[in-house]
């Protein structure tokens, strides 16, 4: 009896065209919260390192970061950003460095003056002399490392952690008092709940395409200002 030769076996699996958006969708959702949240922990672990570097609290570290850069959150909590830039009172938080970095120049051609940079909003015109050059304070470590040395060189001045971080902020007893609460606040959420803290509106990264909309056409007067703690660039 001649054996019957097989047939192929077709393949059971269906696929639908409008299934790789949807998957596509699906995996961007996965992956932008760890992305948001890997941008907040590199001034968190900046902060860490350089606080152990140079003898400063942990806690009070991390609160100064929070209170400097942090943005809206889901939760209590408000987690630092690396990538954030105050020009003339008004903060900018740019979803990558290199975003940042643009923008920096782009503010510096045009003349601007007035600039913090970084995890511990450094100015520029005070701070700028100990650093290589303006895109070297936006490096988180770079950053934490002089803020936590100011930080130290002020706890010699004043004998106080608290008192410190006032002056960190202001020699002006009023405007340090201020300060010292809002710290004093960040602190008693605790540290461990820095690294909990949901994913906040906004998070998502961008691409560098989209930055070209907040940046200036001529000089800086033409820079479109983001909602406080929204990430500029997408």
């Amino acid at each position: 009896m001649t054996a019957r030769a097989e047939r192929p076996r077709k393949d059971r699996t269906v696929t639908r065209r409008h299934d790789s958006p949807r998957l596509l969708i699906l995996a961007l959702i996965a992956v932008l919260p760890s992305a948001a949240a890997a941008g907040s922990e590199q001034c968190e672990i900046a902060a860490r390192r350089a606080a152990v570097e140079y003898a400063v609290p942990e806690s009070l570290l991390l609160a100064i970061a929070a209170v400097e850069t942090g943005r809206e959150a889901v939760g209590t909590y408000r987690r630092p950003w690396p990538w954030t830039l105050n020009l003339a009172g008004d903060s900018h938080w740019f979803a990558t460095g290199d975003l940042a970095a643009t923008f920096l120049s782009t503010a510096l051609a045009a003349g601007a003056e007035r600039l913090d940079i970084g995890c511990f909003q450094l100015n520029l015109r005070w701070q700028g002399a100990a650093f290589d050059s303006p895109d070297r304070m936006l490096e988180p470590l770079a950053n934490a490392r002089h803020a936590a040395r100011l930080l130290a060189d002020l706890h010699r001045e004043a004998g106080d952690w608290m008192l410190a971080a006032g002056l960190f902020h202001s020699r002006s007893a009023e405007q340090a008092a201020r300060y010292r609460d809002r710290v004093a606040r960040a602190m008693s959420k605790g540290p461990a709940l820095v690294l909990q803290t949901s994913r906040g509106p906004g998070d998502t990264p961008a691409t560098p395409m989209g930055l070209l909309r907040h940046l200036p056409r001529s000089g800086i007067g033409g820079l479109l200002r983001a909602p406080p703690g929204r990430l500029i660039g997408g």
